[in-house]
């Protein structure tokens, strides 16, 4: 069983903690580089875009310590998890793009390009707003998500190691909100049926053409989550 080291110790790197085996979880303040690692998996920085909107700035001096901290540390494999977000022209998606680059710059490096992360304690998504009655104001019922399971990295990542790729996306196809509430809140589509707007939907899969999430692994996630 290979040893995993994160780098974020925010939603998605305690995600990972909980999810694999043989991991050590590094935050803010540790300093990764006394160590050796196996698998390191880069889970940093901010995932808010709304943070990082309203601090450009500092968000991008924080990747500018990310990567220098990464530069220095012994790995035999990199992963960042990236943000299918480096496609668009906004300030969080163009301050990940260069991040991104500058991680895949990295000996034996790869990175994840996903969307909606999903694991077993995640707060914040429609799945735990509905479930318990909370930011209904903002649910939007004609919004899709393409969700990745976190279950997945290891998977994904060798795939790219394997075929000598550096990056690529990873995603399930678009699930519409509505179809999420009609399943397991339908008392609630009424209700949230006034919070109907259009939203241009994003539609992104793999370099094959393919939606590399099955669609049935996420509705399985979601089950677990509501039973």
């Amino acid at each position: 069983m290979h040893s995993i080291s994160v780098i974020g110790n925010g939603l998605v790197g305690n995600s990972i903690a909980k999810t694999f085996k043989n991991v050590t979880v590094y935050g803010r303040h540790d300093n990764p580089c006394k160590h050796r690692h196996d698998v390191l998996i880069i889970a940093a920085p901010c995932g808010s875009r709304i943070t990082v909107e309203n601090n450009s700035d500092k968000d991008m001096l924080d990747c500018y310590k990310l990567v220098e901290t990464l530069s220095k540390c012994t790995y035999n494999k990199l992963i960042y998890i990236s943000s299918r977000d480096v496609l668009y022209q906004t300030v969080y998606g163009t301050n990940r793009k260069v991040l991104e680059e500058m991680v895949l710059k990295l000996d034996n490096s790869v990175a994840l390009r996903i969307g909606k992360a999903l694991a077993p304690g995640f707060t914040r998504n429609i799945l735990s707003d509905i479930k318990n009655n909370t930011w209904l104001d903002k649910i939007n019922l004609s919004n899709t998500d393409q969700w990745y399971p976190i279950n997945r990295i290891l998977v994904d990542a060798n795939s790219l190691f394997n075929t000598g790729k550096k990056v690529d996306i990873f995603l399930s196809k678009p699930i519409y909100n509505r179809e999420i509430v009609t399943k397991y809140k339908p008392k609630l589509v009424s209700q949230l049926a006034k919070n109907n707007l259009h939203v241009q939907h994003r539609d992104t899969k793999h370099s094959s053409g393919m939606y590399i999430v099955p669609e049935q692994d996420v509705w399985q996630i979601f089950d677990t989550y509501f039973h």
